[in-house]
């Protein structure tokens, strides 16, 4: 499993931010409240933070690609992630709903909106 991109919310910038010397340590007290606030996402316009992999990565027949939100990643391990995709590699819809049905129970009440794009590198068919 590989994971290409890192998540980009409003605490990783206040860190970074005090790491750096930008803000002291009291606006950081102030502002870490908003701490899970997404800072950078798709359809945003303006992307300040966005990962782009220089080097591209090979895929070979019968690789599986997962996009996913936090709503997964959060609330399911990648060894979780990767036991359901595993046992599901045949029918990927099922593994989509799996996924989506673990990650709501593992989350419980404080579930995140969650959206998952499971595809299969099939370049001969």
């Amino acid at each position: 499993m590989v994971c290409v991109t890192k998540e980009h919310n409003y605490l990783m910038l206040l860190n970074k931010q005090l790491e750096e010397g930008t803000i002291d340590e009291e606006e950081y007290a102030r502002e870490v409240k908003r701490g899970a606030a997404l800072i950078s996402y798709l359809g945003m316009g303006n992307v300040n933070l966005m990962d782009a992999n220089p080097n591209p990565l090979p895929l070979e027949d019968g690789d599986i690609v997962v996009l996913c939100s936090d709503g997964l990643y959060k609330a399911l391990s990648d060894a979780q992630i990767y036991e359901i995709i595993s046992k599901n590699a045949d029918d990927l819809e099922a593994a989509v709903q799996e996924l989506q049905m673990q990650a709501q129970i593992s989350a419980g009440r404080v579930q995140d909106n969650t959206s998952i794009v499971v595809l299969s590198y099939r370049p001969n068919v």
